[in-house]
C-alpha cells in the first residue's frame, strides 16, 4: 500500500467529503466565546473577560456536549476549539475532555496566556492534536502595543514554555500587521528555536459585530508590501506559486454564490449557537438551539450553496479569479452586501501575480 503524508491524506479525505453527493462536515469549528484577556488592535471579534451579556449568550457545557454528539454523527473527525480565547471559559477542561472523549482530532487557538501549569498537564495528560499560539510580537514593546494589555508578553511566554518543556504539539502563528511586519523574520527565528512551526497571516478583516473595541482595517500592510514579505520566506513563496499553478485558469462556477468548501466538508458553530457555513457568512446563521444541526446542514445550509448569484461582478471574467480571496463573505463583511469586489484582496492578488510573472 502506498504511504502518504498527512497533508495528502487530509487533502484528500476534505476533496471526496466535499462531493455533491455527499458533503460530509469532517471539519468542524466551535467558537466557545468571544472573550478575550486582550485587547488586541485588529481582532475581529474580542470582548473582555467580564462581558456580561456574551457569558449568558453562550452555550452550556450540556449544550456543547449535545454538538459534539450530533458532530459524531454527521462524520465530523476534526475539531476546533476556538474564541475569542477559549481558556477564558472556567469550564474548558470540561469541554476539552468532552471533546476527546467522543474521539475527534482537537486543535485548540488561544494567545496562550491562560496555558496555567493546570491546563498544561490536562495537554500532556490528553494531548490534542496541536495548539496554535498566536505571537504578536517578537519584542515585548510590539506585542503589548497590539495586545494593549501590560504584563501579557510575559504571561504568552510562560505559556509557550509550558507546552514545549511538555512536549505538546505546538504551532506559532502572528497576523502580519503595520505595526509587527518588521518583526515577522524575529518572530520565525523564534519558532525555530522553539521547534515550532510557523506561519503569518496578512489578511485582516473588519470586526463582525457592531463593537468598536479595535479597527483592524487600520493596521493592514499595503499590497506591495504584502509582496514584499512573502519573497522574504522561499518556501511561502513556493507553495504559493504551486498553487497557482494548479487552480489559475481551472474551470469555476461563476453563477455559483459559494465556490469554496464551506458547508461541504466544513461546519462553523458560534459561541452563541448560531451555525454558518463559515465565519464569515452571518446573514445565512441559523441557530443550533432551534433545529438540529443535521437539519441545519441538510437544509439551510444546501439551500445557501445552491444559490445562484443574482449579480455580476468584473471578477468573474478575471483570470486570476481561481487564486483570489474573493469571496461573499469577505465582501458581506467589509462592506455589509455580498456583491461587492473586495479591493484590498484585488491588490494583493494582482501585486503577487506580478511578482510570480503570472499575468503573461
Amino acid at each position: 500500500m502506498k504511504e502518504i503524508d498527512y497533508r495528502e491524506f487530509s487533502q484528500r479525505l476534505h476533496e471526496k467529503a466535499s462531493g455533491e453527493n455527499k458533503r460530509i462536515p469532517v471539519n468542524a469549528t466551535l467558537e466557545l466565546t468571544y472573550r478575550c484577556t486582550n485587547r488586541c488592535v485588529h481582532c475581529y471579534c474580542s470582548l473582555p473577560p467580564d462581558h456580561r451579556e456574551a457569558i449568558n449568550n453562550e452555550l452550556s457545557p450540556e449544550e456543547i456536549e449535545d454538538l459534539f454528539y450530533q458532530l459524531k454523527e454527521m462524520g465530523t473527525l476534526w475539531l476546533l476549539l476556538t474564541g475569542g480565547d477559549p481558556l477564558v471559559r472556567d469550564d474548558f477542561k470540561e469541554i476539552y475532555l468532552s471533546a476527546k472523549r467522543h474521539g475527534f482530532i482537537v486543535t485548540v487557538f488561544t494567545n496562550g496566556i491562560m496555558i496555567s501549569e493546570e491546563i498544561a498537564e490536562l495537554f500532556k495528560k490528553y494531548p490534542p492534536f496541536t495548539v496554535e499560539i498566536t505571537m504578536y510580537g517578537a519584542e515585548r514593546y510590539t506585542y503589548e502595543r497590539i495586545t494593549r494589555v501590560k504584563g501579557s508578553y510575559e504571561l504568552y511566554w510562560k505559556g509557550v514554555t509550558r507546552l514545549v518543556e511538555r512536549g505538546i504539539k505546538l504551532k506559532l502563528k502572528t497576523m502580519a500587521l503595520s505595526i509587527n511586519r518588521h518583526e515577522i523574520a524575529q518572530m520565525d527565528s523564534i519558532a525555530r528555536r522553539l521547534g515550532c512551526h510557523f506561519r503569518f497571516d496578512p489578511l485582516v478583516h473588519r470586526r463582525i459585530d457592531a463593537h468598536n473595541l479595535s479597527t483592524p482595517e487600520r493596521y493592514r500592510i499595503p499590497p506591495e508590501d504584502v509582496v514584499l514579505l512573502d519573497m522574504e520566506f522561499p518556501q511561502r513563496l513556493q507553495e504559493f506559486e504551486e498553487f497557482c499553478h494548479r487552480y489559475l485558469g481551472m474551470p469555476s462556477e461563476p453563477r455559483k454564490l459559494l465556490t469554496c468548501g464551506a458547508g461541504r466538508s466544513t461546519i462553523h458553530i458560534m459561541p452563541d449557537g448560531r451555525v454558518l457555513p463559515c465565519s464569515m457568512l452571518l446573514n445565512f446563521a441559523e441557530s443550533a438551539k432551534e433545529r438540529p444541526l443535521q437539519e441545519i446542514w441538510n437544509v439551510r445550509i444546501k439551500e445557501v450553496l445552491e444559490m445562484e448569484k443574482t449579480f455580476s461582478l468584473e471578477c468573474d471574467s478575471c483570470r486570476l479569479l481561481n487564486i483570489c480571496g474573493q469571496c461573499p463573505g469577505w465582501s458581506f463583511i467589509e462592506y455589509g452586501r455580498m456583491d461587492r469586489k473586495v479591493e484590498y484582496l484585488c491588490r494583493i492578488t494582482k501585486a503577487r501575480a506580478t511578482a510570480l510573472s503570472l499575468h503573461e
